[in-house]
């Protein structure tokens, strides 16, 4: 007995746009677009506001202009403003690269469409001056402004910069505050101004010369304190105020204390 096979059917496939998955996927392509235009590109969180704060010297407009031009972001053909694409730090860094006088800066975003900077200034504690060149410098050293007028302490140095400019720090933070000290305690405790600070070229030997014609020589790297004191006991006990027209210098940087009057 022989038994004939069945004719084998052949289903046919569907085509790939007929499949349930591909209008899913679609779907799902559809809602990415739309999402990503909602976060990117939608006018709502577009930054139309920047408000800033604690500017005094800063131009608020210029200030607003670097930060435009900072915020615009390309993304393939088209550029958005978007609020959520600002980078706090990132943007803070640049504003403070290009804008000496700002000593710190926090950026606040306020939805969907505000920018609010708040700045603090730089604050002038002296001035450094080399040849017809003058800036003025804050607690950290930084050159921050062209020095119009000489704020006390005037600082120099024996050394040449030929870089010498906006941003830059001659000066340590140890040798401001103790150019600070003696300024201001040999003002208001011996009431003796003083005309400027001299840095020797090695950075040792701090040189201060006094509005009544002589100098004091400090060790940069010794306790001013104690040096002060010294000062302090020499000028009572040995240079009274009527001899001090005839005084060259007092040299402090020793155990004991030096001292030299002009010879007649």
């Amino acid at each position: 007995m022989t038994y004939k096979k069945k004719p084998r059917r052949i289903k046919r496939k569907k085509p790939f746009f007929k499949r349930k998955f591909f209008y899913f996927f679609i779907f799902i392509l559809f809602l990415s677009g739309v999402a990503f235009y909602f976060l990117f590109f939608f006018p709502y969180f577009q930054i139309k506001n920047i408000e800033i704060s604690g500017n005094q010297k800063i131009n608020a407009d210029n200030l607003k202009a670097t930060v435009k031009n900072s915020i615009e972001k390309k993304i393939g053909v088209l550029t958005t403003k978007n609020i959520f694409l600002i980078n706090n730090k990132k943007l803070s860094n640049k504003i403070l690269n290009n804008e000496f006088l700002i000593s710190n800066i926090r950026i606040k975003k306020k939805l969907p469409e505000t920018l609010f900077i708040e700045i603090k200034e730089r604050e002038p504690v002296g001035t450094f001056c080399q040849e017809e060149k003058c800036f003025y410098f804050d607690n950290t050293g930084m050159f921050f402004e062209e020095g119009k007028d000489i704020i006390k302490p005037l600082v120099k140095d024996e050394n040449y910069y030929s870089d010498l400019g906006l941003g830059k720090n001659i000066l340590k933070t140890e040798e401001i505050s103790k150019i600070l000290e003696i300024n201001n305690k040999i003002k208001n405790n011996f009431k003796i101004e003083i005309k400027n600070f001299i840095i020797s070229s090695d950075k040792e030997k701090l040189i201060v010369e006094t509005e009544e014609g002589w100098k004091i020589f400090f060790d940069l790297n010794q306790d001013i304190s104690e040096k002060i004191y010294n000062l302090e006991l020499v000028l009572k006990e040995k240079i009274p105020a009527e001899q001090r027209k005839n005084l060259d210098y007092i040299d402090l940087r020793f155990k004991r204390v030096y001292y030299r009057f002009l010879s007649n």
